[in-house]
């Protein structure tokens, strides 16, 4: 898996396991990994696969 710091070329939803099929929780996580790639900015790596 791809992390967020990486570049993607295509849309991709990265759910950590933690998250489970809560769709609020997921709806969170795209918006966080729309937000990043729209302003540039890079995530922590260390806040990946916690």
């Amino acid at each position: 898996m791809r992390g967020l710091w990486e570049p993607w070329e295509e849309d991709h939803l990265v759910v950590d396991s933690a998250v489970g099929s809560s769709e609020l929780s997921v709806s969170l996580v795209v918006e966080l990994v729309r937000g990043l790639r729209s302003t540039g900015e890079t995530a922590d790596p260390g806040i990946v696969g916690r």
